[in-house]
């Protein structure tokens, strides 16, 4: 069982950090292009699954469309799984399976933390799908189980997006200041190089040959001359 609409890689789309690009900033970029590939690929994944005659023998008896709110007969719906609905539950969990490899191996790429996202989020979805062909519990108990885990999903993506954000601001704040450093050591080298450059003119201005020059003037009969 899957809830179709939402994704929670939607929700990773931050905003980029002040300043010139950071590493921080390209991983950014780079997660952000990730991670809508893997809503698109996944979305269009499902979508096959939605198609199939079987999503139709059970798809008006779930709440899966997480954008409107349930119906009160979805949530109240008393009767349990039939045996027809039953191997449709199982034939929609194993079409399933392809889409759910998408995100779990393509989003633990962008970020590890979202492979244990998804793993408890597939997890919870087999919890409700179990209940079910089993015929432990109605379609309204598995409806309300849903509408607890979108809650769950909505807490925990923002929790995901802060954690992760966190990471990547502390790594901007730290290359930022690395670039500092450096700055600063090409700044002090640059004044040693130019203390030196200067150095070395005073010293080839005294160490330069002397020009002289000599005037010479009549005294009288006598030539005079000076040097200087």
């Amino acid at each position: 069982m899957r809830n179709y609409p939402r994704y929670a890689l939607v929700g990773l789309l931050l905003a980029l950090l002040a300043g010139c690009q950071t590493g921080a900033q390209k991983k950014l970029m780079a997660m952000n292009v990730e991670a809508q590939n893997i809503n698109t690929r996944a979305l269009a994944c499902y979508e096959s699954v939605r198609r199939n005659q079987n999503f139709r023998k059970v798809g008006s008896k779930l709440y899966l469309n997480t954008n409107t709110a349930p119906t009160l007969r979805q949530m109240s719906d008393s009767e349990y799984p039939d045996k027809e609905q039953v191997e449709a539950l199982h034939q929609l969990h194993q079409l399933s399976q392809p889409c759910r490899r998408i995100e779990i191996e393509a989003a633990s790429k962008v970020h590890p933390l979202y492979a244990g996202y998804y793993a408890n989020l597939f997890s919870q979805y087999d919890g409700v799908t179990l209940g079910l062909v089993n015929r432990s519990i109605s379609w309204g108990a598995a409806n309300r189980k849903l509408q607890e885990i979108n809650a769950w999903k909505i807490s925990e993506e923002a929790n995901l997006r802060r954690i992760i954000d966190g990471e990547l601001k502390q790594d901007h704040q730290a290359e930022l200041a690395q670039r500092q450093r450096v700055a600063r050591a090409l700044s002090q080298w640059s004044y040693q190089q130019q203390a030196l450059a200067n150095q070395r003119a005073l010293i080839a201005t005294a160490n330069a040959p002397r020009h002289t020059t000599t005037n010479c003037r009549w005294v009288g009969r006598n030539l005079n001359c000076s040097t200087f």
